[in-house]
């Protein structure tokens, strides 16, 4: 039988491993909109920046929750994220934590100001829309790769952007190699998911494709983000990207089905981690968010399930 659910079942449901590139890319609109310069790290004292990152985070976490409650029965199947499936925490429960959440996150983002509202409420749209039916954008082609490109991309670095400057001027071409970065990753993660998103019935981009176009795609959309990177002067991407691009040739190199699935995992968690890396050099709050969020994730999961996860085994 399923243990009670406690305050931490709640928190570890709002999926932390999730907000970590959320905060990545909060982190680098910040940086950016406060004219950074390479190797030049800052800490964000702005209250406005704080006050986001709460909001953001709540509305997130609400869009992941609303994600698990949809797919609960494949979750079942497959025997992943155990909290819904298993029980530990009612549907109904869950549901209460959306709707806390949603309030919450938007009601906060209304006192930092108009436009951090409608950029929060726009987010909550989109992670509404990704997951649930009829719309359900995440198991459609190609929209499912726009739809986490304008979210990283475009919405949330716009939010750390403005929180550093008070207005988006100037913000878009600055975003574009972003948006491009998580397009590109966005479709190397699709490779390894195919055979589940067919299960599924998710005709996502890499199900449409198939594994070696996708894998040509991710890296076009990844070297695009590098050269115009260079173009813009957003040299963070330059090096994030750059670094990344040997990965997603590696992977467009073989059209062997379980050679491209590996290499393919191996070229987006390389490009998580680059990207991580330079904003971490440049605001080191980020990488001692991400330490505890690991270290927490690695004692919940030990004692609450027995796993060894996160692992670098996948």
């Amino acid at each position: 039988m399923a243990r009670k659910a406690d305050f931490w079942d709640f928190l570890f449901l709002l999926r932390p491993t999730l907000m970590m590139p959320v905060w990545m890319f909060l982190f680098y609109g910040y940086f950016h909109g406060m004219d950074g310069r390479i190797l030049h790290p800052i800490f964000p004292k702005s209250w406005a920046f704080w006050c986001i990152f709460v909001a953001l985070t709540a509305i997130s976490g609400s869009a992941y929750v609303v994600n698990q409650i949809v797919d609960i029965e494949t979750d079942r199947i497959n025997k992943k994220l155990f909290l819904l499936p298993e029980g530990i925490i009612p549907v109904k429960a869950a549901w209460l934590v959306v709707v806390g959440l949603s309030i919450f996150g938007l009601v906060l983002g209304a006192f930092c100001g108009r436009l951090p509202f409608l950029l929060l409420l726009t987010i909550w749209i989109f992670g509404f829309l990704y997951s649930v039916r009829p719309f359900r954008f995440k198991g459609r082609p190609f929209i499912d790769l726009i739809w986490n490109a304008l979210g990283y991309g475009l919405l949330t670095f716009a939010l750390g952007f403005w929180a550093a400057k008070g207005s988006l001027a100037g913000f878009f071409r600055l975003s574009v190699p972003f948006m491009l970065a998580v397009g590109a990753t966005y479709a190397e993660t699709t490779i390894p998911d195919i055979p589940g998103d067919l299960r599924d019935s998710a005709y996502t981009t890499g199900v449409i494709l198939k594994p070696f176009a996708t894998a040509l795609l991710a890296l076009g959309l990844m070297a695009a983000s590098f050269a115009i990177s260079l173009i813009v002067r957003v040299f963070t991407v330059s090096i994030a990207s750059g670094l990344s691009l040997p990965g997603f040739l590696w992977a467009a190199m073989t059209n062997d089905p379980e050679q491209i699935d590996m290499r393919s995992r191996v070229a987006f968690r390389l490009a998580g981690v680059f990207f991580a890396l330079v904003i971490g050099i440049h605001c080191p709050i980020y990488i001692a968010i991400g330490i505890v969020v690991y270290f927490g994730l690695k004692r919940y999961y030990k004692t609450r399930f027995g796993l060894d996860y996160p692992s670098l085994r996948g």
